[in-house]
């Protein structure tokens, strides 16, 4: 009838006189004054009553489902999204609409981490000083506007951009350059049509600046435009024949082409350009490129793509990347010690190899040392500083401490279980949990 507080008043006068012995009655009656509550908005009762609901019936799935929308009302998404956890656990995974909202709130709370993070790198461009730098400066403006693009800031960068473009003082080397990153930005957002008009635009300031190119060609690589790919990294080649990253993409491009239509012949081209590349370019960071390309056109010959990693690593033993690159190799073929010892190195040379330290944490998530891997995922985010791959880390984090909570509410996880909290991916829980029941 819509009394709530009558309804509070009279199912606390049942709570009163129910024999205390009956668990799964006083449960339900603590459940439906958590309802009156959350009809009241008050959320604070919501939350402490469901919780006397479930230290009666741990099982009782309304009361989670209930405790955890009045934990995401108020901001608190990961006891949120553990109580979803809990309750699809108890549903076998069978209901839909909760996991739909589990992918939901997953997106929320990764998302909501990463901002809070790179929000604290903010704090410098956000001062009132900063807008008051003389028109000379624009190239500092330029500096604000990539880290707004790291934030995941974007209408800050555009407005940025804009500022920058419609100065009178900027410098045709610095317009061009905004053209090229707002074109990145663009592609970040899904808007191809954009992001290509931007590129052409900084063509028509100069059609010789080999990076615009390059940058387009990578864009063209990342939506698989193969053909147009190859095009540009040939034609910032063109523009400078010294550019060596552009040269060994066009080497890689070649080896792909060769590759995927089985041209033995053209393989063996490609190969042999790319080993020329060793001696035109041979010093980092091209050099060491090279060798990752190199040892990526082996990688169904696992022993060559090694030993060139490892050469590589004779010769550049100070670099981070190249123990990296290896690390990852010996991870995919299980050789796990070595990949561990590899990412080890590459953290002694360069404590902040965020890479490194999300590699390792994956390891220790396979080898069940969930505490460990937390850590380590906790590192990697603290030194990433791009937004996107921050997202990547923390579902990795969360995947993790989803994992442990789970193992010390049921005193163990299921394989299963454990397929779906390493990959957040409700498709594969699903599909993987009905062929358990069946």
């Amino acid at each position: 009838m819509g009394q709530y507080d009558e309804a509070i008043a009279q199912y606390n006068k049942v709570i009163d006189i129910c024999p205390k012995e009956e668990l799964n009655d006083l449960a339900i009656f603590y459940q439906n004054i958590a309802a009156a509550n959350e009809q009241l908005k008050n959320y604070s009762f919501v939350k402490a009553y469901c919780t006397k609901a479930l230290e009666l019936n741990s099982r009782y799935t309304k009361a989670l489902l209930r405790r955890a929308r009045v934990l995401e009302q108020t901001g608190d998404l990961e006891a949120a999204f553990k109580d979803l956890i809990i309750a699809c656990i108890h549903d076998n995974f069978s209901n839909k609409t909760f996991l739909a909202k589990i992918r939901e709130l997953c997106h929320k709370l990764v998302e909501q981490q990463a901002r809070e993070n790179l929000a604290k790198s903010l704090k410098i461009i956000e001062s009132t000083e900063f807008d008051k730098l003389p028109p000379s400066k624009l190239e500092v403006l330029l500096l604000r506007a990539t880290f707004y693009v790291l934030s995941g800031d974007y209408i800050s960068v555009i407005q940025d951009f804009e500022s920058l473009l419609n100065s009178e003082d900027v410098f045709d080397d610095i317009k061009i350059c905004v053209f090229v990153r707002r074109a990145n930005l663009y592609m970040q957002l899904e808007m191809l049509e954009i992001a290509f008009k931007d590129f052409e635009l900084a063509i028509g300031i100069n059609p010789r600046y080999g990076d615009i190119y390059y940058q387009r060609g990578q864009i063209y690589l990342l939506i698989e435009r193969l053909c147009e790919a190859k095009r540009d990294f040939e034609k910032a080649v063109e523009c400078n024949s010294n550019f060596g990253m552009a040269y060994l993409q066009t080497c890689y491009m070649d080896f792909s082409f060769a590759y995927n239509n089985m041209d033995i012949r053209l393989v063996k081209v490609a190969v042999k350009k790319l080993e020329r590349a060793f001696k035109k370019f041979p010093n980092p960071p091209e050099s060491i490129f090279c060798c990752n390309l190199y040892a990526d056109v082996h990688r169904h010959n696992f022993h060559k793509a090694d030993a060139c990693l490892v050469k590589a690593i004779q010769k550049y033993p100070e670099h981070a990347y190249v123990y990296e690159t290896r690390g990852a190799l010996q991870f995919k073929h299980d050789n796990i010690n070595k990949a561990i010892k590899c990412f080890n190195k590459a953290i002694e040379l360069d404590y902040k190899c965020e890479i490194a330290y999300k590699q390792l944490g994956k390891l220790e998530m396979q080898r069940g040392n969930i505490e460990e891997a937390i850590k380590l995922f906790d590192k990697s985010v603290t030194y990433c500083k791009i937004f996107k791959e921050q997202l990547e880390i923390y579902n990795l984090r969360e995947a993790a401490k989803i994992e442990l909570y789970i193992k010390n509410q049921l005193g163990g996880i299921p394989w299963l279980l454990r397929e779906f909290t390493r990959f957040i991916d409700i498709e594969i829980a699903v599909e993987l949990l009905n062929c358990l029941i069946s």
